[in-house]
């Protein structure tokens, strides 16, 4: 009989979402897809934890770092849209994890949990928004066509590869990023 392995990814989202239970409350483990307009308060820093200690990248930080433009046909509005914010990870290598040749593994078996003022979370692999492993453009939108992002909570993450707007987050406050160990690695 062949006793099938669980996947290392399976373990990240676990520990990613007992993260965000520790840290958030219970999470809610529906399905959710993202209301278009933002209905709660805004966000206007946002906390990185990185192997338990957190950092705060205020508004004017992520504006120092350098910009993107991403172009998204949203689905949901049936409009092109225009964002511009720095790279996911730019900000967080400004907080303190950068990919070098002696972290890449740490890199590749871990998670990011995006939580938004809402509280609605979502989960990405560290490797996919790093762009040594990735060509999407992961972002923190702090710019809607060129103007303050007030739409998105004024700080959204946003994936302009995904298909669909499911995880962006609107209102970013937290960032946590999850390292699962492997044994025998």
């Amino acid at each position: 009989m062949t006793l099938l392995r669980p996947s290392p990814l399976l373990f990240i989202c676990l520990a990613a979402l007992s993260a965000v239970g520790q840290s958030a409350g219970t999470p809610n483990l529906r399905l959710q897809t993202p209301v278009v307009k933002m209905t709660g308060p805004s966000s206007t820093a946002v906390n990185i934890t990185i192997h338990g200690t957190t950092k705060t990248v205020a508004m004017g930080d992520l504006l120092k770092l350098p910009q993107i433009t991403v172009t998204f046909h949203n689905a949901s509005t049936n409009a092109e849209e225009t964002y511009s914010g720095p790279l996911l990870a730019e900000v967080i290598a400004s907080a303190g994890l950068r990919l070098e040749r002696e972290n890449e593994q740490t890199f590749l078996h871990s998670a990011i949990v995006a939580t938004g003022s809402l509280k609605f979370y979502a989960i990405y692999s560290l490797a996919e928004v790093e762009p040594a492993f990735s060509s999407n453009k992961v972002i923190l939108a702090v710019r809607k066509s060129g103007s303050p992002n007030t739409e998105g909570g004024e700080i959204e993450l946003i994936n302009a590869a995904d298909a669909s707007t499911s995880r962006w987050v609107h209102g970013v406050a937290n960032i946590s990023i999850v390292t699962l160990g492997i044994e025998g690695r």
